[in-house]
């Protein structure tokens, strides 16, 4: 992600501040990506609470 946000997503980051930290530059990309599949890892462990937490909320939509 280059400059700032689209405003939607902007958003959705103001009210989940961890899931900026799933947004790397290119460089970092292949060592984040090893991390979330290495098994307790911080990106791992931060992945999963936030993708539980997304799961929570489309389903109290339906």
């Amino acid at each position: 992600m280059r400059g700032e946000p689209f405003p939607q997503l902007a958003a959705v980051i103001e009210a989940n501040p961890d899931l900026k930290k799933l947004f790397v530059p290119v460089e970092e990309l292949a060592e984040t990506r090893c991390q979330l599949r290495k098994e307790g890892s911080g990106m791992q462990r931060l992945f999963k609470t936030i993708n539980e937490a997304s799961r929570k909320a489309r389903k109290a939509k339906e």
